[in-house]
């Protein structure tokens, strides 16, 4: 549906009676059509109700405020944060199963058990620049919905025990197009390639030696899809 502009201006508004009658205004002709995208994609009513609950809160309270003119519809960027909402939701799944399993875990360390390096750019480092890299993932598919390799390696990595073909039919369901397993395949081997590229401009800018880097980067199993997307000045593999 085309996007009031002028009701998205009032939205942003300073004075909050104003913005929150604004984002109420808009918000109701989306509920509903959210809903049934998030019923069709995650299979389950329930679970719909409770994404979609979640949406409604983010929405008022504001967090759609970078829409702006020019940057696309309303309708379309809010695609792109229900789809968001979904791989959140797997997130939250795969932290409570890895909770889990945790429970079960002995006291006593399992045999052949080793204390983690206590090297800082190694551990300290990694986390960090995995963040990066995945804010740049999600950065590039916000400004262009057509590249969602956030959404597909994400999805990859958090349902890593389940097939192309099962990957294929949620994707299929939360982009509202058909793909095919080798066509996900081809997608998730492009978003390594885009994410390869992101971890390896955070990892540019960190202070340390630039041989650390590339075995660091190599230690990931990344190096070789940089090289093979041409994206350093220098070979090597993995």
């Amino acid at each position: 549906m085309p996007t009031d502009w002028d009701l998205v201006g009032q939205a942003n508004s300073d004075e909050p009676a104003v913005a929150n009658a604004a984002r109420r205004r808009l918000l109701e002709p989306y509920c509903r059509p959210a809903w049934k995208y998030l019923a069709v994609a995650m299979r389950d009513p329930d679970k719909a109700d409770e994404l979609v609950q979640d949406f409604a809160v983010r929405f008022m309270r504001g967090d759609f405020r970078h829409v702006a003119r020019g940057k696309g519809e309303l309708g379309a960027y809010i695609k792109t944060a229900l789809g968001h909402l979904v791989v959140e939701f797997h997130e939250r799944e795969r932290h409570w199963r890895a909770m889990q399993d945790l429970a079960l875990l002995a006291e006593e360390p399992a045999a052949g058990y080793r204390e983690p390096s206590t090297d800082g750019y190694r551990n300290a480092g990694l986390g960090a620049l995995l963040d990066l890299a995945w804010q740049a993932l999600e950065r590039l598919q916000n400004e262009r919905p057509d590249q969602p390799h956030y959404m597909v390696l994400r999805l990859h990595m958090l349902l890593e025990d389940e097939s192309y073909e099962q990957l294929a039919g949620l994707l299929s369901r939360l982009l509202e197009r058909q793909l095919t397993a080798n066509a996900v395949a081809i997608r998730v081997h492009e978003a390594r390639g885009h994410f390869a590229a992101a971890l390896w401009s955070a990892a540019s800018q960190v202070d340390g030696d630039a041989d650390e880097v590339r075995a660091f980067l190599q230690d990931l199993g990344v190096w070789k899809h940089l090289t093979e997307f041409g994206l350093t000045d220098t070979g090597g593999s993995a």
